[in-house]
């Protein structure tokens, strides 16, 4: 969705207060961006656990590098301790 959004961001009328009002700010952009930017670095994990062939040791290994490559990724897939 968010890529979709800055794919139609240079269509909009920005002049159109009423349009104008409804956007993020400049700086909400920005965040924007660099949300849209860690998502595509989950995209692939995503894909993949929803294949057919996925195992346990895979999901393990995918999680844990999403929590090396984010710490706070941790909140949400708890705990990791490699054994």
């Amino acid at each position: 969705m968010l890529h979709r959004y800055f794919e139609l961001l240079p269509f909009l009328d920005t002049e159109d207060e009423a349009i104008a009002e409804l956007l993020p700010s400049a700086a909400a952009n920005r965040r924007l961006r660099d949300l849209l930017g860690e998502l595509k670095d989950v995209e692939p994990v995503s894909k993949a656990l929803q294949g057919g062939k996925v195992n346990l040791l895979d999901v393990r290994v995918w999680f844990g590098g999403l929590i090396a490559a984010k710490g706070q990724y941790s909140r949400y897939f708890g705990t990791y301790v490699l054994y």
